[in-house]
Parts: C-alpha cells; structure tokens; sequence
C-alpha cells in the first residue's frame, strides 16, 4: 500500500488493516471472480458482504468502486472511493480512482485538483503522471501532455504504450519527424505492436520499406500475435500495399483487417434504423413551431456533422483559420447530454421551455474548458452529431449547423480502410457502413423539410473543385466575413487529433475524392446497400 506520510510518518496500523481486510473470504473470493471476468458476481458478492457484515469495509468499498469503474457507472464509483477516502485517508489508489471516474463523468477540474494531490504526495508514479496527461490530452492541452509524457519516459523509457500516447501527441501538434521515430522506437521494444505499424500508416505520408513490408507479412504468419494486433497489422500492410499501387492484395488485407473486428462486434444496424424511424415520427413541423423561441440563446457553437471520413476536418480547418472561430475536436459533451436528458426518449416531448434553455447552458458551460481563446466562436466537429440534430436545434436554435457530405462510395470506403480506436463498428464491414449511409440521407432529409434552411451542407467534392466560391459560401453562411487565410488553410498550425492530421495541412486535391475507383471491382456490396443514394447524396 501506498501511504501519504513519509516512511517515518507511516501509518502502520491503517497499512496493517487494510492487510488484513484481504484476508477475509468474501474479498478473497470477490478478488477472484474479478480476475476471472466475472464482475456481476463480485459485484453481487461484495454488496452482500458490506449490508451484512461491515458496511464500513475499506477494501470491500473500494473493490465495489473499481467495479464500477469497469462498468462505466462512474458516479457511482465516485461516492465509493469518496467513502473510501474518508475511511484511509493515507490510501492513495482510492484517490486516484476517485480522479479517473470524475475524469470519465467530464468533471475535468475536479479530476485535474485530485491528480494534483496525488503528483505531490507521489510525482514519481507513471500511474498518476499518466492519468493526468491523458486529462489534458482530453481538454486540448496537448504541449502540457507532452511534458508530462517526456517525464514518464524519463522514468522509463521502456514502456511502448507510453511511447505511443507520446507519439500520438506529437503528430497532433505537427510534430510528425519526431513523432515517427518515437513510434520506430516503440517498435524497436516490441515489433509486432500493431498500434505502432497502424499509426504509421495512418499519417497518411509515412511510406513503408521493403523490410517493413517484409516484416509486417512475418509477424501476421505468426500465431502468437492476438487479434487486436493482428488486424492493426492488416491495415497498416492494406495501406502499404496501396501506397504501392497493388490494390488487389491492398484490397485483400484492408478486407482481412475489417473482417477480425466485425465478427467479434455486436453491431445491430436496427438500433440506428430505430432511432431514425422515431426521430422522423416525433420531430414534425409542428413539433418544432411549437417550440419556437425557446432554448439556449447563445451563438458560440459551430458543429459540423456527417459520416466520418466526409471532410469534417478540412471544414474545421477552414473556419478556425478565421479571426473569429476557435477549433476544438470532436466533443463528446452533446451525446453525454442526450443520453442524460433523453433517456428513454419519450422525455424528450416533456422538456420545458426552462429545460431546453437549462440545457443549452449546461453544454455552453462543459465546453468552457476546451476553449482556449476569447474568439466568439467555436467549432464542435463531432460527425455522429448528425443523429441529434433535432436535439441541437432545441437547445441551441441560434447555433450553426454544418452537414459535411461526401461522395458516398469515397466516404464510406475511406472508413472501411480506416482502423478506429474504439467504436464505429459499422465501418468494419461494407454492407454495414453502406446502410449507415443510407440512414444518416434518411435523416438528413427528413430534417432538411421539416426545418428548411436550417442546415448548411458542404459536398466536399464541390469544395473540391471549386474552394474559393464554396469557401465564401460557407463564411457567408456562418455570419463570417471573408478572410484570405481561409483559403490558406494548410497554414495554420493548430492541433488536429483526427486521421485527416497530415491532409488538412496541405492545399486540397482531388487525388483522396478518387481514391476508392481503384478498388471499385471489390466494393459491389456497397453499391448495393447504397442502392439510390448512389445516385441523389448530393441533392
């Protein structure tokens, strides 16, 4: 156990019976299902122990919380390890649960004041240095991440996984020379990091060696390497292959990647056939005259949704090259408040003049803290948006919206050659992102009637070819006066997190909108779950 006092200072007897606790059979017994997978029963078990026996049980407490934590119920984790705290207040793990769930519930200086604590008592331990530079990571702050990464590798520069978040950072703020040896030196400890490989591949300019290639084929013959790995490795060798013109054995690994993955998902594509169905039953003219008015008034957002992959990035990065709009990332603080205000939908109808305007303000107030400028604007980029737009026009009616469409066979393409961090489930299979094509047009129209002129939609193939007239357009549609640095786009030097990085920072050209013709004998499975939207995206 840690302690906070010094070792002279050491609490002995808090240390000796925090010792002892685990020793009891029920935490004996809970530790073990834990460890097998089996946390309902921990869960279940240590409950039962706590009303039965010893409601006051520090270790039992904070097992429960780290349940919690794994289960994504973070407030309640917090109240646990708050408990905890107040039982062993030397016991540092709790504290840096208690910060790790704020983290999670976006409680931000909450988190940062805790991890704060935590690096004073202990400012040697990878565990807190990492949690706080993952923080900052999170809220934009990715120079103040960076120092906190080079601390880290000073303690152990051994680590692969911190040289990858290290790396990862680089790239973001345009670092990309150092950011590729970083990730070389993460591949020197261990070579068949997939993450690694796929990072490489995914600055869209690193080109792979013969030996790379050579040795990323050795590495997937092998049957050590797990499937997380493995599939990594077929996107980056996809992507290698690719770069070489060799589209039939590209093909045959993006498809060998995309297939590791989506076998072992649980996506349903009637969940989002549902919430479209519903969306378009509930949100009628009517239902929207009669709110008129209300909501949040303010005019600092910009969001820009649409399918992944469909020139989101490259319109951020238009408009934060203006005086007067800041870019941020994609933020995840609009589905928060939707799952917290909509759940399940049929209170949507019930929300109240006062709530909406409650609403706006609360997401107004949690994106406070990922604006680092006093630019009246800010850009909110998150593309999955595009299902809560009818919930945005409610509590933000002054707020811009930006549909950011794409050629749907590019688009959806461009995600099924892309390997995500963590969901989009659909992207893994062509059908699958075909359909969620289809649904997301579905939407778009419908909104497109009931709110004409609400939404302003950018075809990226139009921004394309002609990027002066559509970038004047789209200024003009924001309330923005001209400014020559928007065109000028791949000068600015702000961070940008998505797999667009390297791409937004040059001028535009039409090679990334053909890209997908190469592989055309291959993608028949889309066409037809696009079926006419093949044909009508763009109208």
């Amino acid at each position: 156990m840690t302690n906070i006092e010094s070792e002279g200072d050491r609490d002995y007897s808090s240390e000796l019976r925090l010792q002892n606790y685990m020793l009891i059979d029920e935490i004996v017994k809970a530790r073990n299902l834990i460890e097998n997978g089996d946390l309902t029963a921990a869960e279940k078990l240590l409950r039962d122990y706590l009303s039965q026996k010893d409601i006051n049980n520090s270790v039992a407490l904070h097992m429960l919380a780290d349940i919690g934590v794994r289960l994504g119920y973070y407030n309640n984790s917090e109240g646990l390890f708050k408990r905890v705290i107040e039982l062993e207040p030397t016991w540092l793990e709790p504290r840096y649960g208690l910060g790790l769930s704020l983290f999670k519930q976006g409680k931000i200086q909450e988190s940062l004041s805790c991890l704060k604590t935590l690096l004073e008592l202990d400012p040697n331990s990878i565990q807190f240095n990492t949690l706080n530079a993952e923080i900052l990571v999170n809220i934009g702050e990715y120079e103040k991440a960076i120092l906190f990464y080079e601390k880290i590798l000073d303690i152990n520069d051994l680590n692969p996984r911190i040289l990858l978040s290290y790396a990862h950072n680089l790239k973001t703020i345009g670092r990309i020379d150092e950011a590729i040896e970083t990730y070389i030196r993460a591949l020197k400890i261990d070579p068949d990091l997939g993450e690694a490989w796929w990072s490489l591949a995914n600055l869209k300019t690193y080109r792979f060696s013969s030996s790379e290639i050579e040795y990323m084929l050795a590495s997937l013959s092998s049957d050590t390497i797990g499937n997380e790995n493995r599939s990594q490795l077929e996107f980056a060798l996809a992507k290698a292959y690719e770069d070489d013109g060799k589209y039939k054995d590209s093909f045959f690994h993006y498809d060998a990647g995309n297939k590791i993955i989506f076998e072992k998902s649980s996506y349903d594509p009637t969940i989002l056939e549902d919430h479209v169905t519903n969306s378009i039953n509930l949100f009628t003219e009517k239902f929207f005259a009669d709110r008129y008015g209300e909501g949040c008034p303010s005019k600092d957002p910009i969001f820009i949704v649409g399918m992944h992959r469909a020139g989101s990035t490259l319109i951020e990065q238009i408009l934060s090259s203006h005086s007067e709009v800041e870019g941020t990332f994609e933020l995840t603080d609009m589905p928060a408040l939707v799952k917290e205000w909509t759940s399940p939908p049929a209170r949507i109808d019930k929300i109240t003049a006062e709530g909406l305007n409650f609403i706006g303000n609360q997401y107004i107030e949690r994106t406070t803290i990922q604006r680092k400028t006093i630019k009246p604007y800010f850009i909110d980029k998150f593309p999955s948006n595009w299902q809560y737009i009818p919930f945005i026009h409610m509590i933000l009616p002054n707020a811009i919206i930006i549909d950011a469409r794409r050629n749907p066979m590019a688009c959806c393409f461009s995600n099924y050659k892309q390997y995500y961090a963590l969901g989009h489930d659909a992207s893994y299979d062509l059908c699958a992102m075909g359909h969620l094509y289809v649904q997301y047009v579905e939407l778009m129209r419908h909104i497109d009637k009931v709110l004409p002129n609400r939404i302003y939609r950018v075809v990226h193939e139009r921004l394309v070819d002609n990027p002066e007239d559509e970038i004047r357009s789209l200024l003009d549609a924001c309330g923005l006066g001209f400014e020559e640095s928007c065109l000028k786009f791949f000068q600015n030097k702000r961070p940008v997190r998505t797999p667009s990085a390297e791409q937004v920072r040059q001028p535009m050209n039409r090679e990334a909108t053909e890209a997908w013709m190469k592989f055309e004998l291959y993608l028949n499975p889309l066409k037809l779950a696009l079926g006419e939207v093949l044909e009508t995206y763009d109208v």
